[in-house]
């Protein structure tokens, strides 16, 4: 199919500008997390765990919202 949607080099160029973004932003949360870690003088282990502790929690978190027609 030739459609504007399926497109695959559209479809390609989009997913490595798309991976590049995640990449790139993996890399600035794992830099303040590490400046985080330094200022608080808690060790890297605890911050990581947080960070990965609220960012798994978020998309649970907010789905009562969405069901429910509000916006978080």
């Amino acid at each position: 199919m030739e459609g504007e949607y399926l497109n695959k080099k559209r479809v390609t160029v989009k997913f490595f500008i798309l991976a590049a973004v995640v990449a790139f932003s993996g890399f600035v949360v794992a830099e303040a997390r590490i400046v985080i870690a330094a200022e608080t003088k808690l060790s890297e282990t605890i911050v990581g765990g947080l960070f990965t502790g609220v960012a798994t929690t978020l998309p649970e978190s907010s789905l009562p919202l969405r069901q429910s027609g509000r916006e978080p």
